[in-house]
């Protein structure tokens, strides 16, 4: 995918970041630094409130039934994301939930939404998305069929076929 297009904002959310959530959503683990089966077991301890809001937050922001998204699911999402965030360091509480709280989580339940293989969230990330994408692939591109083609095949490369 073009580097251009991977960094390219979408609403204040890069097209590579959303590759990164909706693969991640699927419970594959990031790393295994410094986080230690302790401190997953302290995080979901720890921010227990904070999540149920987020995820709370999150359905909220979502029409159904793409707001349809497993706790377990959204809860492991955002464990990863700390991980990935804080890598070999030993965040304090209250700056995991500073960055908790920084997180664009209507997005993050989407990524989830469509990790799960929710059919309404696809086409509401498709109808979100597409139009913004077909402009920066014209970009790209030069031209309007090259550029319906590179967005399209990100769309199946996000998709996973």
């Amino acid at each position: 995918m073009c580097v251009f297009v991977q960094k390219y904002l979408i609403s204040g959310f890069s097209v590579s970041a959303y590759r990164y959530l909706i693969r991640h959503c699927s419970g594959r683990q990031v790393n295994s630094g410094f986080f230690s089966k302790h401190f997953r077991d302290t995080f979901f301890k720890s921010h227990g409130r904070l999540i149920e809001h987020l995820l709370r937050k999150a359905r909220m922001g979502l029409p159904a039934p793409q707001g349809h998204i497993s706790a377990q699911a959204f809860s492991e999402a955002l464990y990863r994301s700390v991980e990935h965030r804080f890598r070999d360091e030993d965040p304090r509480a209250n700056e995991t939930a500073t960055y908790l709280e920084s997180l664009h989580i209507e997005d993050l339940a989407l990524a989830c939404a469509c990790s799960e293989g929710n059919d309404q969230a696809w086409e509401h990330f498709i109808a979100r998305f597409r139009p913004v994408l077909y402009v920066a692939a014209r970009a790209i591109t030069g031209d309007e069929p090259s550029g319906r083609e590179l967005a399209d095949s990100i769309y199946a490369e996000l998709y996973g076929l």
